[in-house]
């Protein structure tokens, strides 16, 4: 599969760069088959909505922690949740480029601040990264800084209709009381 040009100025990889690298598929089914397949798989990514549906074919069980949603939990004052400004907040030393190794040092780095900081395992965080804050805003569109529930009603609908079922913007519009949607 082609890298798209867009893609290749974000992340400075280009089609020669991976020519002879192995595909996603063949990297965890043949290199790494009985780590992923075995086991319970923590998933750990910066935007988990975009990275976990690509891992989550090849494990047995999942389960998706997001620095980008625990960032929202943490700092929901911070002027955005991307990688790099969420790095900056937490005194992170770590640089992300949009290389993937980068990127991961970063996330992962993020996520040892996030515990170490407040006291909190790695459970913890996912149960704290999945439940429903009752003070988190919109972080785009229309009602960006808007708490999720104080929005309109039709508008909450849309987003439940539009998102996908994964979004951290759904899952708390189904799960916060009095809504009824």
């Amino acid at each position: 599969m082609p890298i798209e040009h867009g893609a290749e100025k974000v992340h400075g990889i280009s089609d020669a760069m991976v020519k002879d690298a192995p595909t996603l598929d063949d990297f965890i089914t043949v290199q790494h088959a009985d780590k992923f397949r075995n086991s319970n798989v923590l998933v750990v990514a910066h935007n988990a909505k975009f990275d976990y549906p690509m891992f989550a074919p090849y494990c047995a069980q999942a389960t998706q922690l997001c620095t980008m949603n625990l960032g929202r939990k943490f700092y929901p004052a911070a002027p955005s949740y991307k990688l790099g400004v969420l790095a900056k907040i937490c005194g992170v030393h770590k640089v992300p480029t949009h290389r993937a190794l980068d990127d991961v040092e970063t996330s992962f780095a993020l996520l040892q601040h996030f515990a170490t900081a407040n006291s909190l395992s790695i459970s913890e965080l996912i149960e704290l990264e999945q439940a429903v804050d009752l003070n988190a805003v919109m972080p785009f569109g229309k009602h960006k800084g808007t708490k999720i529930v104080d929005l309109p009603k039709d508008y909450a609908i849309w987003l439940i209709n539009t998102l996908d079922e994964d979004d951290w913007v759904v899952r708390q519009l189904r799960n916060t009381p009095d809504l009824y949607i």
